[in-house]
């Protein structure tokens, strides 16, 4: 609608591709906000620390969610049991899984980038110890075309007469696998 409204202007192909551009960074911003906003709790959220946490901070952060979890059970506590509730949410099991997934290298590459979730018992049995590379390349191939249907979706939205809205889709989805891929790519080290 807002497309074929720019390609049925008497504009400039630059001034097309500056208002194609606003547009799209609007909604990709406006598309950001609702996601953070309706996304599930990560591993990093329930234990409030930032994705680059030291060992140290994880460590704090696991002891002082453990002893929420403490403080819950105990049927004499006067805190805030709604605060509580909400937001320790992990049994102690869960909360020591988590921390192995955050303080192992390969486990933690593994959530990072690819949203696996590994127990410490599941990486020993299943996976040996080790993920192989093909598997991650895999995660990281199946992440990168789930993507695509977006950006196929507005080529054919754009009409016939949006040239410039069909290369930049081309052009932006062309971008996006390669940023995506870089991101998710297998770090060299492990």
């Amino acid at each position: 609608m807002v497309q074929s409204w720019i390609a049925n202007r008497k504009i400039s192909k630059a001034g097309k591709v500056a208002l194609y551009m606003i547009l799209f960074l609007g909604n990709l911003h406006y598309q950001k906000q609702i996601f953070v906003s309706e996304r599930p709790m990560t591993l990093f959220d329930h234990f409030q620390v930032d994705r680059q946490a030291s060992f140290d901070d994880l460590k704090e952060s696991r002891d002082s969610y453990l002893e929420a979890l403490t403080q819950r059970e105990d049927p004499e506590y006067l805190g805030n049991t709604t605060y509580q509730l909400r937001n320790f949410t992990m049994t102690r099991e869960e909360v020591s899984d988590s921390f192995n997934v955050l303080t192992n290298h390969q486990l933690r590459e593994m959530y990072d980038k690819h949203n696996m979730y590994f127990t410490e018992k599941d990486f020993k049995d299943k996976k040996r110890n080790s993920i192989s590379s093909i598997e991650k390349y895999m995660a990281a191939a199946k992440t990168l075309l789930s993507m695509c249907p977006y950006f196929l979706v507005i080529k054919m939205a754009l009409g016939s007469n949006s040239v410039v809205g069909r290369k930049l889709a081309v052009t932006g989805l062309l971008a996006f696998m390669y940023i995506l891929f870089e991101i998710k790519r297998p770090s060299e080290d492990s």
